[in-house]
């Protein structure tokens, strides 16, 4: 196999050309070759797929990007730069599918989005089968409301005392997220006492 340097030379000839009309069809092409190719393939071959999508969407369209992150999004080890790079975008309907369905994403790259993006990318995050506490954090940290009562609801988000801190001062003045919080599971006892202060108003 050739040096991943070299593939990627061989593509930017490749590029050059050919019409912009017919990057869109390469992008496809590759990702079905990594979509519907081996499932187990080796990391430097991941690796490979990585630097060429990666170069690829470059060229592309925002309504190509947003469907590669759809096909992207399920799949359990995608090629991760390209993860990276699509779930952060500005654009929500690219970041959307991976934000919401990747479990290849790690923490890292979801608490830069939470800290740097859009209130509909926060969303996007906040409504994941599971959220790690760190992640619920930095939502909340910026989070409006509407981002406050997904979390609150989601139960697989996994609130730090902190958090539940956060959720339960923001409930004093609305009543439907204290009640949210009241239905979690994992409510410590020892907070209990606080919400029911909200909930006791009239």
């Amino acid at each position: 196999m050739l040096p991943t340097n070299a593939i990627i030379a061989e593509l930017e000839t490749a590029l050059e050309k050919k019409p912009s009309s017919s990057h869109s069809a390469m992008l496809r092409a590759m990702t079905d070759l990594f979509v519907d190719g081996p499932r187990h393939l080796s990391a430097d071959h991941v690796a490979v797929f990585d630097a060429v999508i990666g170069r690829l969407i470059v060229s592309n369209e925002p309504a190509e990007l947003a469907s590669l992150s759809v096909r992207l999004a399920p799949i359990e080890h995608p090629p991760m730069s390209v993860a990276r790079r699509l779930s952060s975008d500005d654009n929500i309907a690219i970041a959307r599918p991976l934000l919401e369905q990747s479990s290849a994403l790690p923490d890292d790259a979801l608490i830069h989005v939470a800290k740097t993006k859009s209130p509909h990318h926060l969303l996007a995050i906040a409504g994941r089968p599971r959220i790690s506490e760190p992640v619920t954090d930095a939502l909340l940290d910026r989070g409006n409301s509407e981002v406050t009562h997904m979390v609150a609801k989601n139960e697989g988000a996994c609130l730090s005392e902190v958090s539940y801190a956060k959720l339960i001062n923001r409930s004093r003045t609305d009543k439907p997220l204290a009640q949210a919080i009241a239905k979690r599971k994992d409510l410590p006892n020892e907070l209990k006492p606080f919400l029911n202060l909200t909930l006791d108003k009239a």
